[in-house]
């Protein structure tokens, strides 16, 4: 009866350690995102939206047929804003997807200096959940 007890914790552990194979910074790492552009800032209905414009890689060596994420942004005072999730991103190994974000704020928050700070030194990262591979696998991603 032991042994039946070692063998299924055995089991669990070998388990446990399977479905977190990543940590996120290990994941961000794995799938870089560039900014490549920002448009300029649009007047929406009380707020201004400015388009952001991204590309993410894909470092791993198998294609990617979705992603649970979010793209996190830090801006250069340290604040930071969280796109939604983009479930359906679809990437071959070793390649590039093209994205955009539409970020919503407020106008009168922002000077033209620090637009122009905000484009230069913005910082930008995938926050992963999950990873579905091509080939049926996939990878949840712990914190």
């Amino acid at each position: 009866m032991k042994n039946i007890y070692k063998l299924l914790l055995i089991a669990m552990c070998a388990f446990s350690a399977n479905t977190y194979a990543l940590t996120t910074k290990e994941a961000a790492e794995l799938f870089p995102v560039t900014i490549t552009a920002i448009d300029e800032p649009k007047e929406s209905y009380f707020n201004h939206v400015m388009i952001i414009h991204y590309e993410i890689e894909n470092l791993s060596d198998k294609d990617v047929t979705a992603i649970e994420s979010s793209i996190v942004f830090e801006n250069p005072d340290g604040s930071t804003f969280i796109s939604l999730a983009a479930n359906s991103l679809e990437i071959k190994s070793k390649s590039k997807a093209n994205g955009q974000f539409g970020y919503d704020f407020n106008k009168s928050n922002f000077t033209d200096k620090k637009m122009q700070l905000l484009g230069l030194k913005m910082k930008t990262w995938l926050k992963v959940k999950e990873i579905i591979y091509s080939d049926g696998t996939y990878e949840a991603v712990s914190d």
